[in-house]
């Protein structure tokens, strides 16, 4: 079989550049320890996100990196255990810059910044859940999808320029969470970062449905019911929730369009809403009886401030209807939030600064 000398070249170059080295860190003033610490995009809003890596930015330094993975740590002062378990949703590509674009030269057009010929979509709209940790090991891992490997030849002297579409993230909170990651600024720029979000005017929101509180469990302990601010448009991640206080209790819970307010027979519970859709669930095996049903929205823009009525009711130890007791009603507005990938231009930049990662083989 005849090999031609490109194909021996191009060997002979992935040979020599492809050493023994599982992992390269950037920025590399930042590899031992950051000087700061990020949110974005990984615990906010939904969120378009691009950072510009130099060529030279990387340790250690070598002619040809092969990237299956990238990986982030906590920032030291958020290293202890207490932040994370919540589950976000990302796509995730990589490209090189074009020539000329580096970390102090990038331009506020998302588009701009990549030669498109060499995009790769590495991470295809999938869920993870980010770690608590004690440690700053680079635990926080994002693995490409099977198959999926970037090529990066820093011989070519062009940036790497990672983007980040943070769909959404299942915390009960005004639209981010805390979970600080290690960043880095730097005095000569080696990484760069842009971006642009959706704000908390676009995401979902929820109220009490009508007067009625809840009718407690047998423990005498009211039971609660709330909704996610990721109910949006193209998400889904978002979802009600509701708190039982009672271990494994058997919960339902009811979707409908008109608020109601009847008392059901035999106890002291009313019936918020009619019910157009029901769905059973179990609460958790804890005293708390969290119970949490998932409310995908479909990608289109119509599902924008529509609004639907949800209750949840529990069954327990006793006889029938006495063994029923509910939760208030709430009335969900689905958020009109922008799919991230649909925003163009970046609304903020920090140049010199961004988040510290680790790519991986």
């Amino acid at each position: 079989m005849h090999t031609s000398p490109a194909a021996t070249a191009l060997a002979c170059l992935l040979t020599a550049g492809l050493s023994a080295q599982a992992s390269w860190i950037s920025p590399k003033s930042g590899a031992k320890n950051g000087n700061t610490n990020n949110n974005i995009p990984y615990s906010w809003w939904p969120t378009r996100y691009q950072q510009i890596f130099n060529h030279d930015s990387f340790t250690p330094a070598i002619g040809v990196m092969l990237f299956r993975g990238c990986n982030y740590r906590m920032n030291k002062s958020f290293a202890n255990g207490r932040y994370g378990d919540q589950t976000i949703e990302i796509d995730m590509y990589l490209s090189m810059a074009p020539t000329g674009t580096t970390a102090t030269t990038y331009s506020m057009s998302f588009s701009g910044n990549v030669d498109s010929t060499t995009t790769k979509r590495v991470i295809r709209r999938k869920r993870f859940k980010v770690p608590k940790l004690s440690n700053q090991n680079f635990d926080i891992k994002f693995p490409f999808d099977a198959g999926q490997v970037f090529i990066f030849v820093t011989k070519q002297k062009r940036a790497l320029v990672q983007e980040v579409h943070m769909w959404g993230h299942t915390a009960n909170t005004n639209g981010t969470f805390t979970y600080p990651m290690d960043a880095h600024r730097q005095t000569a720029p080696e990484v760069s970062r842009l971006y642009s979000y959706q704000g908390g005017s676009k995401r979902g929101s929820y109220a009490q449905n009508g007067a009625f509180n809840g009718c407690a469990n047998n423990q005498n302990l009211m039971p609660e019911h709330h909704a996610s601010y990721s109910i949006t448009v193209s998400s889904s991640t978002g979802f009600v929730y509701g708190r039982s206080k009672m271990a494994n209790a058997p919960g339902l819970l009811i979707i409908g369009a008109t608020p109601l307010n009847l008392t059901i027979p035999g106890t002291k519970c009313n019936l918020t809403q009619d019910l157009l859709m029901t769905f059973v669930k179990p609460s958790s095996n804890t005293a708390e009886g969290y119970t949490e049903f998932p409310i995908p929205i479909p990608n289109d823009t119509a599902f924008g401030g529509l609004t639907f009525l949800t209750q949840i009711w529990w069954v327990q130890s006793g006889n029938f209807p006495a063994n029923l007791f509910a939760s208030r009603g709430i009335t969900v507005t689905v958020g009109s939030a922008v799919s991230p990938d649909m925003w163009a231009t970046a609304t903020g930049a920090t140049m010199g600064y961004g988040l510290i990662t680790q790519f991986s083989n």
